[in-house]
């Protein structure tokens, strides 16, 4: 047997085991080419995206500066359309427009009873106007008016009444 000195003193090798022999240690890290593709492709990608979102704002800014125009041109002409029914529905246009016409401004009007019929304010008649000339400078509108304001002055009128068959403008009837 050997002594404990001696033990101490040589030291013992380790033994390899039959058939296992050591290798070089491997790197476990993945290849970074992949990984850089990736993160290239969602950057291009979120640029892209950028940049179309930018350029459909861009168009929607000029079409709706474009509306804006065609509203405000709209607005204004509304505004002149109005102002010109205005000057035409003005009490003073109408009138001479209806002069021009030939009508005659009615007098008091005259007001019925509905169920019984009883007259309760009956028109009275309107003088005719002054006869306008028919000279050379005339209007063919002052030539018509003066035309329908002759009879009025000489005889009754042969056009039909404005009043409702079987009443009559008569105090009578009060």
């Amino acid at each position: 047997m050997t002594s404990p000195a001696a033990a101490r003193r040589a030291p013992l090798a380790p033994r390899p085991a039959p058939g296992l022999r050591a290798v070089p240690a491997s790197r476990l890290a993945p290849p970074r080419l992949p990984f850089v593709l990736v993160v290239f492709g969602l950057l291009a990608t979120g640029l892209l995206g950028l940049l179309l979102l930018n350029t459909l704002a861009a168009q929607d800014a000029f079409r709706l500066h474009d509306l804006q125009r065609s509203a405000a041109r709209l607005s204004d002409q509304t505004q002149e359309l109005e102002t010109a029914l205005a000057v035409e529905a003005a009490p003073g246009t109408l009138a001479a427009r209806a002069r021009a016409l030939g009508m005659l401004p009615v007098g008091d009007a005259t007001f019925l009873r509905l169920p019984d019929g009883r007259v309760l304010a009956a028109a009275s008649a309107v003088p005719p106007p002054a006869p306008v000339s028919a000279g050379p400078t005339a209007s063919p509108a002052a030539k018509v008016a003066a035309a329908r304001a002759a009879p009025h002055s000489a005889a009754p009128s042969a056009r039909p009444s404005a009043r409702p068959s079987g009443v009559q403008a008569s105090a009578s009837h009060r």
